[in-house]
């Protein structure tokens, strides 16, 4: 939340650290923090008790009976909007976010937590215990089969170089090769057909 509070604050300078419930779900989803609709409420509930947040106040009920109900609707959408209270912008700089895919890792990472960025994306990841792991989950699968499980044939039309997979060590031409094969294979089978076709009604 605080995260977003700058954010919101680099935008405009008149900000002054409101965060809004429409963004609780992500805020919740990008600290890995798993849990019901419910306990996010009580989460917040007692950061506000302890003075981390402070949550936003209803006029008097004497004020809300003299609003139109566009100003009503409005009140009832922010009654779950919160404002940071230890926003400081004068403070040392020890966390610097790059990346607002996952906020929560870089806190993680700051606490000593095994937190690795991708080499490929860029995206914060938990590293393994080996502490071999390079990609995160997106990437592995399309870079490990292609990074260590390929080698170099060469085409036997063309003559170009190109890669195989492991389990395709048998092919002899390259993508462009073999497309155009399979076109001129088709081609032969269909004039073949034709022909055999053009025999018959002849025979008859």
């Amino acid at each position: 939340m605080l995260c977003y509070a700058k954010l919101y604050k680099s935008r405009n300078p008149l900000s002054t650290g409101w965060v809004y419930s429409n963004k609780y779900k992500d805020i919740f989803k990008q600290a890995r923090i798993s849990c019901k609709t419910d306990d996010r409420i009580c989460m917040l509930g007692e950061l506000a008790d302890k003075g981390y947040l402070y949550e936003y106040q209803l006029p008097p009920l004497e004020k809300i009976k003299k609003m139109n109900p566009y100003q009503i609707e409005r009140f009832n959408n922010r009654q779950l909007d919160m404002r940071i209270t230890f926003m400081d912008d004068e403070s040392e700089k020890i966390i610097f976010v790059d990346d607002w895919r996952e906020l929560g890792y870089y806190y993680r990472r700051y606490k000593g937590e095994n937190i690795i960025r991708c080499a490929k994306c860029g995206k914060l990841e938990r590293g393994n215990k080996n502490g071999t792991k390079k990609y995160c989950k997106q990437c592995t699968g399309n870079i490990s089969s292609y990074e260590y499980d390929y080698k170099q044939c060469q085409c036997v039309d063309c003559g170009k170089m190109f890669n195989v997979l492991k389990m395709e060590r048998s092919r002899k031409r390259c993508p462009d090769c073999e497309k155009a094969e399979r076109k001129e294979h088709n081609r032969q089978m269909y004039l073949k057909r034709k022909n055999s076709t053009i025999l018959i009604k002849d025979e008859v």
